[in-house]
């Protein structure tokens, strides 16, 4: 999604500070913007070019999917500069990592979530909810009523 996205929409950057007259402003005629669009055939040449050997996109959801990289652990920040760099060598123009301080909820090793039937005041059955490591980040800890 995001390469299609990125080829159907690129643009030349608009935040770069260009200081400096490369053309004499004295017979400049702005022209009208065109929007920038290709058609589908194009787009299919350029998945054809670029993306014939899906070998690369294997090794990168590999490495990505390999092991646990949680939110401000060592193994996330060195994924980032490997997106990073692997951005930078596809010739993206503007890219960087950046930081968001937010406040997530980790894994609580000597509680494992559990779903619990209840029935009235009474729990009826209570299920483990498998691997210690999956969790949910973004969601609140304590009791959902």
């Amino acid at each position: 999604g995001f390469i299609l996205g990125y080829v159907s929409t690129r643009r030349p950057c608009t935040t770069c500070d260009i200081t400096g007259d490369f053309v004499s402003n004295e017979s400049y005629e702005p022209e009208e913007a065109e929007a920038l669009s290709m058609d589908w055939s194009e787009l299919k040449d350029l998945f054809t070019k670029y993306l014939t050997d899906g070998q690369q996109i294997r090794e990168n959801i590999r490495r990505i999917s390999g092991t646990a990289h949680p939110s401000g652990s060592k193994v996330n920040g060195d994924l980032a500069d490997y997106m990073l760099q692997t951005f930078r060598s596809y010739n993206m123009d503007h890219t960087w990592v950046e930081s968001h301080y937010a406040e997530l909820q980790f894994p609580n090793r000597s509680r494992h979530n559990t779903l619990n039937i209840v029935n009235g005041s009474m729990t009826v059955e209570q299920i483990s909810l498998g691997d210690p490591d999956v969790y949910c980040p973004y969601s609140a800890t304590g009791t959902v009523q």
